[in-house]
């Protein structure tokens, strides 16, 4: 169906695609969901808002330089619109070039503005193309050897984003439609879309370009169902039931649970089965203490093989006082066995099937589906061509690079920035000029374990695999200084980063939580990070109960509570001072100071916030005293750290 005509003044014709009529009669430009490029759709038949220019240093097809905007592109290169070959509305972009294209030349957008919201957020890219002439002289093979890819320009920091699908331009007829995604910096304020020549054509070519957007991440939303899975359930009760063959799956927010068993004793007092590891949502009840109809079955006698006797339905309901079992033909407060609608009892040998759905908590038909997963490949190799002098305990800089998928290493830091959080395995070949040392793995700075001893006597390797969050930096440090060797294929200096595995996307209403306790530290002068030994539970291990650090497995917002108590005496005006500490997207602090207020025996101090944390974010809870080193109490409702995600 077209978009519907607004007849004015004169019987002049207004097209409402991509409009929206106003209550004073005018017409606003509207582009659906919040798109930071203004001028994407080109209805206005004007290319206001972009220009040419170049692109500046390409590593393996991706920018790593400076560019020049608005000027410094091939005379052959010119930008204009089209109504006669246009993809959507009236107007589309042209990026024409009259003859075989530059390396390096691009068209890019102007600077926009982003919302602070939209800082330290992954942002989504989107395009439509058409290459309208000149197609067999481009490469669309979605490669660094693409003629065209895409790019994301930090104008605040003056930098490229990590991105992903720079080189998605893989049509080379009909119209393409080209997704990715970049992850803005925490104080990127504006930034450009580019659109490059990662790669000269051949000759000639003209590619139309239409509905560009940039904004916050979209990803396709639907009720998350699984498959039938069998499971063994506990069964309680006097009843004897038996040969219990039981099947369940997800619909969306539900349970639905499907199974047969031998009816036992029929005058048993109580029974009942075990739902599989969840939890019934009791809120989605209309009440939550009464006795609730949840499904129906129907009884086999074992006297009348293969036929179902009628008005023999029972019912399996829901107890309000117990939330992990449903009761079978429960219908006195004795849960008896009894027969709905009829005065027979069941016969001992029975088979009964039955279906039953319930409610869980924590589960929400508004999730993630599967398709958004993300299995994208991540891998990086780079080597010394030349000898590279590094310093105890610094990073190796490798300063020549194979391929980079996500351009996330910097030869002038040596550090390889996570763009995806997942399982990485680093591995590398290693040989010294002269000497010998251990190089080790470091993430965040941080040393992970050595890879092997390398000598100038022959070339060693190792590999290490550990698990990271996006933003996370990995990089081979030297233990010692040392000259490490450099030279052309075979590398003897080495490093490869791949990705192993990619986690499933965690839903928007999944519940994030845990709680850990028991810390016997002693508290000392200065602010020292307490470790909590045993856990309660951590449903996403987001818990180091080594270091006393928590990362967020997600970004959300979240709910922190801990406590401590001191033991032994404390003077007069003693101060315990306690802080959760956030090292991240806004380095938050919470604190609790409390004062002796004459000799006591004990002392108790909490902090309880709300923190907004970026996946990849720490939080630790650190305690000082000027007290001389009180202990703290070992104890499971004094001594705790808890957090609950309590919103997106």
């Amino acid at each position: 169906m077209s978009s519907p005509l607004l007849w004015g003044p004169n019987n002049t014709a207004s097209n409402l695609q991509n409009q929206v009529l106003q209550a004073n009669g005018s017409l606003l430009a509207y582009d659906g969901a919040k798109n930071y490029i203004s001028y994407g759709n080109f209805e206005n038949s004007l290319t206001t808002g972009w220009s040419l220019g170049t692109i500046g240093t390409l590593t393996n097809g991706l920018p790593t330089g400076s560019p020049t905007f608005g000027s410094g592109a091939s005379g052959n290169l010119s930008i204009a619109t089209t109504s006669s070959a246009n993809i959507e509305g009236l107007y589309s972009l042209q990026l024409i070039s009259s003859a075989a294209t530059t390396q390096g030349n691009m068209l890019a957008s102007q600077a926009y503005s982003i919302d602070v919201e939209d800082q330290a957020k992954v942002m989504t890219v989107k395009f439509y193309y058409q290459a309208t002439s000149g197609a067999s002289n481009c490469n669309f093979s979605g490669t660094s050897s693409n003629s065209f890819a895409w790019a994301i320009y930090d104008v605040t920091n003056s930098s490229w984003l990590t991105s992903a699908g720079n080189f998605n331009l893989v049509q080379n007829n009909g119209c393409g439609y080209v997704t990715g995604t970049c992850q803005t910096n925490s104080n990127t304020s504006q930034l450009r879309l580019v659109v490059y020549n990662a790669n000269a054509t051949s000759g000639a070519a003209t590619l139309t370009l239409d509905g560009f957007y940039v904004g916050p991440q979209t990803a396709p939303i639907g009720p998350a169902v699984s498959d039938w899975v069998t499971y063994t359930p506990t069964v309680a009760g006097s009843g004897g039931i038996s040969n219990v063959s039981i099947w369940y799956k997800r619909i969306g927010d539900t349970l639905l649970v499907r199974g047969v068993y031998t009816v036992g004793t029929v005058t048993g007092t109580s029974a009942s089965i075990s739902l599989p590891s969840v939890t019934i949502d009791s809120t989605k009840f209309s009440s939550a203490t009464a006795t609730q109809l949840v499904g129906i079955g129907n009884n086999l006698p074992s006297s009348a093989a293969g036929v179902y006797t009628n008005g023999v339905g029972h019912a399996y309901f829901y107890d309000g006082s117990d939330t992990n079992n449903i009761y079978i033909a429960y219908q006195t407060n004795t849960h008896a066995y009894q027969k709905i609608g009829g005065s027979s009892l069941w016969s001992s040998g029975d088979t009964s099937s039955f279906q039953f759905s319930v409610p869980i908590a924590g589960w929400s038909s508004n999730s993630v589906a599967s398709s958004d997963t993300d299995t994208r490949v991540c891998a990086f190799q780079a080597y010394l061509a030349s000898n590279y002098a590094a310093g105890a305990n610094a990073a190796i800089k490798y300063d020549t690079v194979l391929n980079d998928t996500h351009a996330g290493y910097s030869t002038s830091t040596g550090l390889y920035t996570v763009p995806v959080s997942g399982y990485y395995r680093v591995s590398v070949i290693e040989l010294t000029a002269s000497s010998s040392g251990t190089p080790y793995l470091a993430k965040n700075g941080s040393a992970v374990g050595y890879f092997g001893v390398a000598t100038s006597n022959g070339v060693n390797g190792g590999s290490q695999t550990v698990k990271c969050n996006a933003g996370d930096t990995l990089a081979v440090y030297s233990n010692v200084s040392l000259t490490w060797g450099g030279s052309s294929a075979p590398y003897t200096n080495m490093v490869s980063i791949d990705r192993l595995t990619g986690p499933a996307v965690v839903t928007a209403t999944e519940s994030v939580n845990g709680r850990y306790y028991s810390s016997s530290t002693s508290i000392s002068s200065s602010l020292a990070t307490i470790v909590y030994a045993t856990k309660g539970w951590d449903t996403h291990g987001a818990y180091n109960s080594s270091t006393g650090i928590w990362t967020a497995p997600v970004s959300g917002k979240y709910q922190f509570n801990c406590a401590l108590a001191t033991a032994g005496t404390l003077a007069l005006n003693s101060v315990i001072d306690m802080q959760v500490q956030q090292s991240g997207s806004s380095s938050q602090i919470s604190e609790d100071k409390i004062y002796a207020g004459g000799v006591q025996t004990a002392i108790t101090a909490g902090v309880s916030d709300e923190f907004y944390c970026l996946a990849g974010d720490t939080i630790k809870v650190q305690v000082s005293s000027s007290a001389t080193s009180p202990s703290i109490v070992s104890s499971n409702n004094q001594n705790y750290f808890s957090w609950s995600r309590i919103g997106n």
